[in-house]
């Protein structure tokens, strides 16, 4: 962000090795990452739900909407301290912490276990 280029979208590259031992883990730390590098909220959510919809022509996905699949996730806010570790091994603290609490796919409710 300080070259002033910004991601179009925001997707996580989660498979084994990373999502159990890190960086990655999960696409909230994936968020939480970026909000602590300047990105807002606001932006965030809308690359990681409205811009891969886009990019991949699925025309009734990302946004609650009539007649759009309404799959969502629902988070919680939680103010705690959590050390970020990039994939150089970087690490800075987020004061904010986001944690899904249930996810919706075609109207049937899944409660997330932490």
């Amino acid at each position: 962000m300080n070259e002033g280029i910004k991601a179009h979208s925001i997707s996580s590259d989660i498979y084994i090795r990373n999502r159990k031992n890190g960086p990655v883990y999960d696409l909230a730390t994936t968020m939480e990452k970026l909000a602590v590098i300047g990105y807002t909220w606001e932006e965030i959510i809308e690359k990681v739900t409205l811009a891969p919809t886009q990019n991949f022509h699925l025309t009734t996905k990302g946004q609650l909407k009539e007649n759009f699949d309404a799959d969502l996730t629902i988070f919680e806010f939680i103010e705690e301290e959590k050390e970020l570790v990039d994939s150089n091994g970087f690490t800075r603290v987020t004061p904010v912490q986001i944690k899904p609490v249930q996810t919706i796919i075609g109207g049937k409710v899944y409660d997330n276990e932490l």
